[in-house]
């Protein structure tokens, strides 16, 4: 089963579409995640309903930044929404040829302070929710890194 994370940098750029269908057939993912779409509302509804993929859920942008979709195959897995912010989508992935399911969290974090601790405190929230194995993907490196040496005592 493959899952794609993809960081588009702009669901309105002339290729967007090609590049998805492209990626959507050469490897064939189950889920598909698009990162800084710059895109919410009805217009991403109406680009999504364009590309190879049967299920959507769509965050909203930040002003003209972010935008995070995940995107999937309703022949192959059930997906059930647990929580979702402009930062975030956690959702329970249900593989359809199996009783396998679990978590699957899409993460674009921002860069700024006061969202960090909020998507931090939305992390804690999800984890009281399930008790099942927990896939994260998305943009969220350098909070770690900065997480880590936090929690190590060193300066931020």
């Amino acid at each position: 089963m493959n899952i794609l994370i993809w960081n588009s940098r702009g669901a309105l750029k002339p290729s967007f579409q090609t590049y998805i269908h492209e990626l959507a057939r050469r490897h064939d993912p189950v889920i598909f995640v698009i990162i800084e779409t710059k895109l919410g509302g009805s217009k991403a509804k109406e680009v999504s309903d364009r590309l190879p993929f049967d299920g959507a859920i769509h965050m909203e942008t930040i002003g003209f930044f972010g935008g995070l979709w995940l995107l999937w195959n309703e022949d192959k897995v059930e997906i059930r929404e647990l929580a979702k912010t402009e930062q975030e989508i956690h959702v329970e992935v249900k593989v359809l040829t199996s009783n396998l399911s679990w978590i699957f969290s899409a993460i674009y974090a921002s860069p700024r302070s006061e969202e960090r601790c909020i998507f931090w405190n939305n992390l804690a929230k999800v984890t009281e929710l399930h008790n099942k194995p927990w896939i994260m993907a998305g943009i969220l490196t350098n909070l770690l890194f900065r997480r880590i040496n936090l929690v190590e005592g060193a300066l931020v």
